[in-house]
């Protein structure tokens, strides 16, 4: 779509609008738009928080493997540091592997 940049073009467009719409249609339209966007950014925020709360399940999953599999505790240490994964979250992860 090309941007009329014809300050004739731009007046009748104006005019056109006023004459055809109601006088809260275009308003309503843009309060749409804006809630749009809203539902949009919420959307991407929610995908966001599945994808790293996914990634936080495969860390865990890969960290009780370790665990299990006797890597030396400076490998698995650097796995939580890497995975934000808390002391109290490496016990249990420990209680879960065995």
């Amino acid at each position: 779509m090309h941007a009329i940049t014809n300050p004739t073009a731009l007046e009748l467009s104006s005019e056109i609008k006023k004459a055809v719409a109601p006088d809260g249609f275009i308003n309503e339209v843009l309060d749409r738009k804006d809630e749009m966007e809203q539902l949009k950014n919420y959307l991407k925020r929610r995908e966001e928080k599945i994808k790293v709360k996914n990634m936080n399940i495969g860390m865990e999953k890969m960290i009780i493997t370790a665990i299990q599999n006797g890597f030396p505790e400076e490998a698995i240490q650097t796995l939580c540091k890497r995975a934000e994964i808390t002391e109290t979250r490496l016990v249990e992860l420990r209680a879960y592997a065995q």
